[in-house]
């Protein structure tokens, strides 16, 4: 769990159903897991979308959600996510960055992340979609997470 964070009315603990596709978390990142930090902070707290499993690895697929558009990332592949979709967890309007796989670890979004929310039906779709039709996404990574067969 997040140290130094009440748990608010939205959040929760991390469960097996957690790690479902479409369902939003958000957990404290390090230059270790390839995240960029401000060098006067060792850490930042990152929100982001499951899309898949590596069962038999411990491993976690996600999109991560940004404030501003990834300047490094193809813009066809930032996906806007409205704070009217989603009250209870964005500030403000954001993107999902559906450029880049982050592979995470599953034990330590358990021992250190909270589910916050799931994208809706409609975002989920699109972003599948998105995730299908990428140009960008290698074919082995699509296969990896089970978006191979889904055309």
């Amino acid at each position: 769990m997040l140290k130094n964070n009440k748990i608010k009315h939205n959040e929760k603990q991390i469960t097996v159903d957690s790690l479902e596709v479409g369902k939003i978390l958000k957990m404290r990142f390090y230059t270790d897991d390839g995240i960029v930090i401000d060098k006067a902070y060792e850490s930042r707290l990152k929100y982001f979308v499951v899309i898949g499993q590596i069962i038999n690895h411990g491993i976690v697929g996600a999109f991560l959600i940004n404030s501003n558009i990834n300047p490094k990332a193809l813009i066809d592949y930032q996906f806007p996510l409205f704070v009217k979709d989603y009250p209870d967890i964005l500030k403000y309007n954001s993107y999902l960055d559906c450029s880049d796989i982050f592979e995470l670890d599953k034990v330590k979004i358990i021992k250190s992340g909270l589910e916050i929310g799931k994208l809706t039906e409609k975002d989920l779709q699109l972003v599948i979609e998105t995730i299908v039709t990428s140009e960008v996404l290698s074919l082995k990574d699509k296969k990896k997470y089970g978006f191979n067969d889904k055309k």
